[in-house]
């Protein structure tokens, strides 16, 4: 796989954060009206409005543009298991847009997306740890040896198997918590 298929798997990821946002976070420009009342729903912790007013800011839509701002709203819909925030953080992240270019960041997000069960978020870290990223076979491994990845398919097993492949890729370029969790299961 290259990194061409991985930044399309992200696209796809995006897009479909995209499709799942709110109707009105995607409207070209809000009136000042509808701008206070998404801002005060977003301070009572909505996560709808939380991603729509995050938005406005990337966009700079009713608004003035701030980046900081965006990720700051983003991040408080995310922490509540708002699966576009979370998508979205992710290839904001991974891609640099808007925040600086921060790969920990974006696996982060895109773990906790794919252990709600998204299926984008599951394959896009598949297709990057095939690619060779440490981070997302560490994310992996992490998921298949506490069942979460199984969530995708609806069952909720431990792959040790597959939880080992990962771990001895990342071991493989030198990942020091892939080469501890190895020596740590050989010596039992």
């Amino acid at each position: 796989m290259t990194s061409r298929h991985a930044c399309l798997i992200g696209l796809a990821v995006l897009a479909v954060a995209v499709m799942r946002t709110p109707t009105h976070a995607r409207q070209e420009v809000p009136n000042p009206e509808q701008v206070s009342d998404v801002f005060v729903r977003a301070q009572q912790g909505d996560a709808d409005a939380q991603v729509t007013l995050g938005g406005w800011y990337f966009s700079g839509q009713g608004v003035p543009k701030d980046a900081d701002e965006a990720v700051r709203w983003w991040r408080q819909a995310a922490e509540q298991g708002h699966l576009p925030a979370q998508t979205g953080l992710g290839g904001r992240y991974f891609n640099g847009r808007g925040v600086v270019r921060d790969e920990a960041e974006a696996f982060r997000w895109y773990r906790m997306a794919a252990e709600q069960g998204d299926p984008e978020s599951v394959a896009w870290l598949h297709l990057t740890a095939e690619e060779g990223s440490t981070e997302a076979q560490v994310s992996l491994t992490a998921m298949y040896v506490t069942g979460f990845a199984e969530v995708v398919k609806q069952i909720a097993t431990r792959d040790t198997a597959e939880s080992m492949r990962w771990y001895r890729m990342a071991a493989t370029q030198g990942d020091r918590e892939a080469l501890g969790w190895l020596r740590q299961t050989a010596a039992r």
